[in-house]
């Protein structure tokens, strides 16, 4: 299951509970080198499509660092259970902050963090449109993300969606700064579950097309 399927399945949930919720990067050769191995070893995670520059990162998600926010100026953080009068509505935000690390691969069914932090992720979703109780399939999300890559530069990527709408495993790089700035692509994410908690880090890997070269 990935982000997307988790912020799907916790949108129905509160739906169902009212009717019954950043990159190999373009910054020199030294960087892609370090990162090639990631690359390589975890291959079988991910699509054998790759960009004009490839990374594969873990982004590590604590529980006080994801809240929603509804329209009324409520905030909920972390595992804070919704009170019983809420009710989805167009405005309410869900937010989250993930530390980015290369990954420790010497398991490939547990990918974990290795290393220094490289950088973060800061991701909103908002509800745009809410079905009624009996259709909560109406729901509809827009969801944006900016990696943050210390020393060089971010990566803004965003797309949208209904609970109807057939789940899709990448979302579209949007653009860029820094190293980044004539950043196209995609992202292709799915999440490892962290064990004893029902928090999920994510595994991220970023193929950045670089738009300026003529490259499309």
């Amino acid at each position: 299951m990935h982000r997307r399927s988790l912020i799907i399945s916790a949108l129905l949930m509160v739906l169902m509970m009212i009717s019954a919720g950043v990159v190999h990067a373009s910054g020199g050769e030294s960087w892609s080198k370090e990162h090639k191995r990631d690359a390589d070893k975890t291959a079988e995670h991910h699509p054998k499509h790759e960009g004009d520059r490839t990374i594969r990162l873990i982004g590590v998600q604590e529980l006080d660092e994801a809240s929603r926010i509804t329209v009324d100026g409520r905030v909920f953080t972390g595992d804070e259970p919704l009170p019983d009068d809420y009710v989805p509505s167009p405005g309410d935000v869900d937010v989250y902050r993930e530390r980015l690390f290369r990954l420790d691969r010497s398991d490939p069914d547990n990918l974990r963090p290795r290393g220094r932090q490289l950088g973060t992720v800061l991701a909103e979703c908002t509800t745009i449109t809410v079905g009624e109780p009996d259709a909560p399939e109406d729901l509809s999300v827009l969801c944006s993300r900016m990696f943050t890559l210390d020393g060089k530069g971010d990566i803004a990527a965003a797309e949208s969606f209904t609970l109807a709408d057939p789940e899709s495993d990448t979302i579209p790089i949007t653009g860029g700064t820094g190293k980044f700035r004539d950043a196209g692509g995609d992202i292709f994410f799915d999440v490892q579950p962290i064990e004893g908690t029902d928090l999920f880090n994510s595994i991220y890997t970023i193929n950045v097309l670089h738009l300026d070269d003529g490259r499309r």
